[in-house]
């Protein structure tokens, strides 16, 4: 078994700088030996081990100027210490999932866009049991808009393209008491979806007209709309992007 390492190939066998390793040994915290004849750095094995418990500790974030004082605790300290690294990391995964999970959502509601983008109307089941009127004064509104900006809604009065109000879907589970309550999913009642597109600096510039001319030649006249965002483009003229429901009441 070899004696020494140079430090070209503890850097090789470790994935690791030889910068990083010179100022390791610089700073004391890895202890390299020197060759005697050119007093170059040379790695014993059991240097090695150590070092790549200081790779070990620097990899779960814990400064260099700790790691001294790290390395020369009781093992208690260093039990706590790891304890304390794994609830971090475990925080840091569990954010992860919800980043992914929101990845994943945005990219369902873009395909949405596209899926509806290749039909003019058909049926469809809104995603709300209810709507509520978007209150500016409600925090937990706005923590909506940013964990869960699907839950934005567009109420509309299909008699009055005029009449646009902001909107939050909800769920049949959820508690909407003190709040206004705009529109309720009839069970019964067939609806009617499409792609709605809203000028974001201007909601009441949509295609809505065009959306009821559809479905007043197929016979329905719908008296109110709702609309779930879905994405937005900024290029030129900002657009967003909803999914609209139309309740399919005949004349």
């Amino acid at each position: 078994m070899k004696e020494y390492y140079n430090i070209k190939e503890v850097a090789q066998l470790l994935q690791i700088p030889t910068s990083t390793l010179r100022y390791w040994d610089d700073e004391g915290v890895i202890h390299a030996e020197r060759d005697g004849e050119n007093n170059y750095r040379k790695f014993s094995l059991s240097s090695i081990i150590e070092l790549s418990m200081v790779s070990f500790y620097r990899n779960i974030g814990i400064p260099i100027r700790d790691l001294k004082q790290i390395l020369k605790s009781e093992r208690e300290l260093q039990r706590n210490l790891l304890d304390q690294e794994e609830k971090r990391i475990e925080l840091q995964i569990q954010n992860m999932y919800r980043q992914q999970e929101r990845i994943r959502k945005q990219k369902r509601l873009l395909q949405e866009v596209e899926k509806l983008n290749q039909k003019t109307i058909g049926k469809g089941k809104p995603a709300f049991q209810k709507v509520v009127a978007f209150e500016r004064e409600n925090p937990r509104h706005w923590q909506y808009l940013v964990e869960e900006p699907e839950r934005f809604m567009l109420f509309l009065d299909g008699k009055c393209l005029e009449n646009v109000e902001y909107a939050v879907g909800m769920n049949k589970e959820e508690n909407s008491e003190n709040q206004q309550v705009l529109w309720t999913r009839a069970e019964e009642e067939p609806y009617m979806e499409g792609l709605l597109i809203v000028e974001n600096q201007d909601e009441k510039n949509n295609n809505v007209a065009q959306l009821l001319e559809v479905l007043q030649r197929k016979g329905n006249y719908p008296k109110v709309a709702i609309a779930q965002y879905l994405s937005s483009e900024w290029e030129k003229k900002g657009i967003d992007y909803y999914k609209v429901w139309f309740e399919a009441k005949n004349q």
